[in-house]
C-alpha cells in the first residue's frame, strides 16, 4: 500500500498551487491569445472572401462596360460613316451645280459674244457696202440715208439667215 506522509501532501498542495499560479499567469493569457489567434484567421478569410467577390463583381462590371464601350464606338463609327456619306453627297451636289452655273454662264456669254460679233459684223457689212455704194456712185450720202441704207442692209443680212 501506499503510505501517506507529510512530504507527498506537502508535494501534492505545492502542485496545486502551482496549477493554480500557472492556471492564473498562463492558460488565461494563452487561451486569450489562441481565442484571437482563431479570430484574426476568420477575419482574414473573410476578408479574403470579401475582395474576392469584390474582385469578381469589378470583372463582371469592367466587361459589361467594355460591352458598352464596344457598342458605343460601333454607334459612333456608324454615325462617321453617315455624316461622311452625306457631306460626300452634298460636295458632289454643289460640284454639279456649280458645274451647271458655269456652263450656263458660258453659254450666256457666249451667245452674247456671237451676237455682239453678228452686229458688229452686220455694221462693218453696212459701212463696207456703203464705201462700195459711194465709190460706185461717186457720191456722198447724208447722215440719215447712211443710216437707211445700213438698216436695210442688215435687214437683207438677217433674213438670209
Amino acid at each position: 500500500m501506499i503510505s501517506v506522509n507529510f512530504t507527498l501532501i506537502m508535494q501534492v498542495i505545492n502542485f496545486l498551487i502551482l496549477m493554480g499560479i500557472l492556471y492564473k499567469l498562463l492558460y488565461k493569457p494563452v487561451l486569450d491569445f489562441l481565442d484571437k489567434r482563431a479570430k484574426d484567421t476568420k477575419e482574414q478569410i473573410q476578408a479574403t472572401e470579401n475582395a474576392h467577390i469584390k474582385a469578381n463583381n469589378n470583372v463582371e462590371e469592367a466587361k459589361k462596360a467594355l460591352l458598352e464601350s464596344k457598342k458605343e464606338s460601333m454607334v459612333i463609327r456608324e454615325r462617321a460613316k453617315q455624316v461622311a456619306l452625306e457631306e460626300k453627297n452634298e460636295i458632289i451636289n454643289q460640284a454639279k451645280e456649280e458645274a451647271q452655273n458655269i456652263i450656263k454662264e458660258t453659254k450666256i456669254t457666249i451667245e452674247r459674244e456671237v451676237s455682239k460679233a453678228k452686229n458688229e459684223l452686220k455694221e462693218e457689212i453696212g459701212l463696207l457696202s456703203i464705201n462700195i455704194a459711194e465709190k460706185i456712185i461717186n457720191k456722198s450720202l447724208e447722215q440719215s440715208e447712211h443710216q437707211q441704207l445700213i438698216d436695210e442692209y442688215i435687214k437683207n443680212v438677217e433674213n438670209l439667215h
